[in-house]
C-alpha cells in the first residue's frame, strides 16, 4: 500500500467503559489496557509486508508522551519508516472556535496527532544508538500542519483524503491505501477492522434539510 492509516485503540482513561458501552448505546470502543499489549499488537500487524517502499505510515497518537514515543521510537524504526509530517487536528465548535481554550493544560485537550512517516530504502530494525545531531536534524526536517474541524462522534476521525491525495500522494489516482482500525469505509480504500464500516450507517448522517 501506498499509504496506511491507523488510528489505534491506545489506552485510554477517557474512554467509555466497553460494557457500558454496548448496553447504553455508547459509540465507543474498546481500549487497549496497557502500553504492553499495544506494544504487542503493533508487532503482530506485520506492517512491513503490506507498507510500499517510498510509502506513507499515518498513526493517530494520544496526548501521551508514550505513546508518541512507541509509534516514533519504535514502530517507524522497526519499519525503517522515517517521520516527515505532523499534523495537529484542533476540534472546533460549528462556529470555528476551539471547543477549549488553547494553551492550558485540560485533562482531554482540544487537539490530537497524526505523525506520518514515509519508508524509506534503509531497513528496520537497525541500530538502536543514533547521533544527537542527527536527531536533532531530522526533527527539524519534520513538517508541521495544523487543522481545524467540527468533532462529533467520539473516536470518529476527519476524513483526510483529499488532504492526503493532495499533500502526501500528489493527486496519484491509482494508489493503494489501507485503513486500520477503521470504523467507516472510504471511497477507493481498503478498511480493515472489527467496525470497519460502523459509521457508514445513515443514523450517523445529518439528513440535509
Amino acid at each position: 500500500f501506498n499509504l496506511i492509516l491507523m488510528d489505534p485503540p491506545w489506552p485510554n482513561r477517557s474512554a467509555k467503559d466497553w460494557e457500558f458501552g454496548k448496553t447504553n448505546g455508547y459509540t465507543g470502543y474498546k481500549s487497549n489496557d496497557s502500553m504492553w499489549e499495544s506494544y504487542h499488537m503493533l508487532r503482530n500487524l506485520s506492517l512491513d509486508m503490506h507498507l510500499a517502499p517510498g510509502g506513507f505510515l499515518a498513526v493517530w497518537v494520544t496526548n501521551n508522551e508514550q505513546v508518541r514515543e512507541l509509534v516514533k521510537d519504535f514502530l517507524f524504526k522497526q519499519l525503517g519508516v522515517k517521520l516527515v509530517e505532523e499534523w495537529m487536528w484542533v476540534k472546533t465548535t460549528p462556529k470555528g472556535d476551539p471547543v477549549r481554550e488553547l494553551g492550558v493544560k485540560w485533562w482531554r485537550r482540544p487537539y490530537e496527532v497524526l505523525l506520518i512517516g514515509q519508508k524509506t530504502d534503509d531497513e528496520g530494525g537497525g541500530e538502536e544508538e543514533e547521533e544527537e545531531e542527527e536527531e536533532e536534524e531530522e526533527e527539524e526536517e519534520v513538517k508541521r500542519r495544523v487543522m481545524f474541524a467540527v468533532g462529533d462522534i467520539h473516536s470518529r476521525k476527519p476524513c483526510l483524503k483529499a488532504l492526503f491525495e493532495e499533500i502526501l500522494l500528489g493527486r496519484k489516482e491509482n494508489y493503494r491505501a489501507l485503513e486500520i482500525f477503521s470504523r467507516y469505509g472510504v471511497a477507493g480504500w481498503w478498511s480493515w477492522g472489527d467496525e470497519a464500516i460502523k459509521f457508514n450507517w445513515d443514523g450517523y448522517w445529518r439528513k440535509p434539510e
